[in-house]
């Protein structure tokens, strides 16, 4: 029975799926109505945005100390600890009545993301070229995409009985379950000689794994340009209820699924470029159809098309592992993180102004926005093949120990 919950995966990836499974159940029941709780709380709709792209400012603070502490660190106290802190941000939320009261929350959960590099290090590390993409998608996309199948549904039908406030109970249980798996995680201690060997200059030095840092920054950017406020836009102007925006996230976790069981048994979308240009191409359609939508089903649709595109994060994971070299992975994934953090700060802010204008003008910018980001990976996708054959003599920092 235990080995059939390990879905093939050794122990430590096995206890990283559950753990990241229970994150998801509670983030995914409640992440579709922060914008909604902080405007309950007492912040305009443009301010929403303006708060959201802060709390990234404080994930940076986490992000860019990720990576030395990763090369000095045991991965079990990274993993636990930083996962364990996340449990006291979740219930800042639920005890917060204004809406200044959640930057302790920001800045706590940005501590507790300093795992995140350690924890793509671990899978990295224990999967080889032909179990990797599996894995990262097993771990990231799959587990979590069935957690969100009820979880969105959840958190919907709490906030409609008992409140929004009511939904962040769910994630404070939640991410304590979360903790207690990623406790138990047993990965190998970096090497004594990791600690000195790599600096965030070396990443940038190295030119595949930036460009794929500055693709994967400008897709998050433009991606939740037009989602950040996607809530407060079908909840104030087409009038949607909360019930109805948490089966929308049902819908995202369905086609997120189907995207990765589909690309993990397709060599073709395996490769990690061919994956993230395949689910890239949808993003257009989403925002194209919140923007002109008008009814239940336009924007069902789009939430759908959504989960699809929201695959292509995870390919980027895959893609890194496969360039970057072995003393660089450590920084190489939390250089990643900390672009993921830009994108998702500037999107809220650019979100928060447009809107302030025009509801609709987010929604129009990440549809633009996204038919450049095409283009642009395909631009990557040619460069990482033309350099691929190069990879083994790109020249690694020197052993300083």
């Amino acid at each position: 029975m235990l080995r059939r919950l390990q879905f093939g995966l050794d122990r430590n990836l096995a206890l990283l799926f559950w753990g990241i499974f229970f994150t998801q159940v509670a983030w995914g029941a409640s992440d579709r109505f922060r914008p909604i709780y902080i405007q309950e709380l007492g912040a305009s709709t443009a301010l929403v945005g303006v708060i959201l792209g802060a709390a990234e400012l404080f994930r940076l603070l986490g992000l860019f100390i990720a990576g030395p502490l990763s090369d000095r660190v045991s991965p079990r106290l990274l993993i636990g600890g930083g996962r364990s802190l996340i449990v006291v941000g979740a219930g800042t939320y639920l005890i917060a009545q204004e809406y200044w009261h959640l930057f302790p929350a920001f800045f706590i959960g940005a501590l507790g993301n300093v795992a995140w590099p350690a924890i793509s290090r671990v899978i990295a590390n224990a999967t080889t070229s032909a179990t990797r993409t599996r894995s990262f998608l097993l771990i990231y996309t799959i587990g979590p995409g069935v957690a969100s199948l009820g979880a969105p549904l959840l958190g919907g039908v709490v906030a409609d009985v008992f409140g929004v406030r009511a939904v962040f109970a769910i994630t404070t249980v939640g991410v304590a379950i979360a903790a207690f798996f990623f406790w138990m995680v047993r990965a190998p201690a970096p090497p004594r000689e990791s600690a000195t060997t790599a600096r965030y200059a070396d990443v940038v030095r190295h030119r595949p794994t930036l460009s794929l840092c500055i693709l994967n920054l400008s897709v998050v950017f433009f991606a939740w340009l037009g989602l950040t406020l996607a809530p407060n836009y079908l909840y104030d102007i087409h009038g949607i209820s909360l019930r109805r925006v948490g089966e929308f996230g049902t819908l995202v976790a369905v086609g997120s699924i189907c995207t990765g069981l589909l690309i993990s048994r397709r060599a073709w979308l395996a490769r990690p470029m061919n994956g993230l240009l395949a689910t890239t191409f949808f993003l257009p359609f989403v925002f194209a159809l919140l923007a002109l939508g008008s009814n239940v089903w336009s924007f069902a649709l789009a939430f759908l098309i959504w989960g699809i595109a929201s695959v292509s994060a995870q390919t980027f994971y895959t893609a890194i592992s496969d360039v970057a070299p072995a003393t660089l992975q450590a920084r190489s994934f939390a250089l990643f993180e900390v672009m993921t953090a830009l994108g998702y700060t500037f999107s809220g802010f650019a979100a928060g102004a447009l809107y302030r204008f025009d509801p609709v003008y987010p929604l129009w910018g990440a549809c633009i926005g996204s038919i450049m980001i095409i283009g642009a990976s395909l631009a990557v996708r040619r460069y990482l093949a033309r350099v691929a054959s190069t990879l083994p003599s790109v020249p690694l920092p020197a052993n300083t120990t």
